[in-house]
């Protein structure tokens, strides 16, 4: 424990908010290895407020999924939520493309904690934030991975509501395209220049 403390140190001294969240982080999870959850949720927690402070997106990001991919690993289950709950409320703020893949690492961290209405909450969140991606092929990407995070939850019934709603998106995404090529094919022949 004393070396792990020493490294702890070193890693509250990195100048880099983000760099400095995921080394806590993975301090963190080596905490829970050892059946030491206080520091964990303390480190943690240092682990968000430095993701806070995060200008880099990219950094936040992982940041923030390598915090819900540790809170998973907690044995009490309210203190996860709680921690999952403040890295929701980061990811927030986050663009579209980076928010997604955050929420569906809360979503399969909910799952892990056996709390399936909450990651299909989420899940449903991740739906609605596809729908405000403008481009096709990253929106496409996007219902994938939430087709295959649904496909994770036990529940039947909220894995085909939330196929269904997948399913939903994807045709309206077919429906744009058709139009884009109705329009394309009815725009005036383009004059060629001598």
């Amino acid at each position: 424990l004393a070396k792990l403390q020493q490294i702890e140190s070193l890693a509250e001294n990195i100048n880099h908010n983000g760099f400095r969240s995921q080394a806590l982080s993975s301090l963190a999870q080596t905490h829970i290895e050892f059946g030491n959850e206080l520091q964990a949720i303390t480190l943690l927690k240092q682990s968000n407020h430095s993701t806070k402070n995060t200008q880099f997106a990219l950094s936040k990001s992982e940041a923030l999924q390598a915090i819900a991919r540790t809170v998973g690993e907690l044995s009490d289950a309210n203190k996860a939520a709680e921690l999952l709950s403040n890295v929701l409320t980061v990811a927030q703020t986050m663009e579209e493309g980076r928010k997604l893949q955050i929420l569906e690492a809360i979503a399969r961290t909910y799952a892990q904690l056996s709390n399936l209405n909450r990651a299909a909450e989420i899940l449903t969140n991740t739906l609605t934030v596809t729908q405000t991606i403008q481009d096709d092929i990253r929106k496409s990407d996007a219902l994938q991975a939430n087709a295959q995070n649904a496909g994770e939850l036990s529940d039947v019934n909220q894995t085909a509501e939330l196929l269904t709603n997948a399913l939903t998106v994807a045709q309206t995404i077919q429906k744009n395209e058709k139009s884009k090529d109705q329009m394309a094919r009815n725009a005036p022949p383009k004059k060629k220049i001598h």
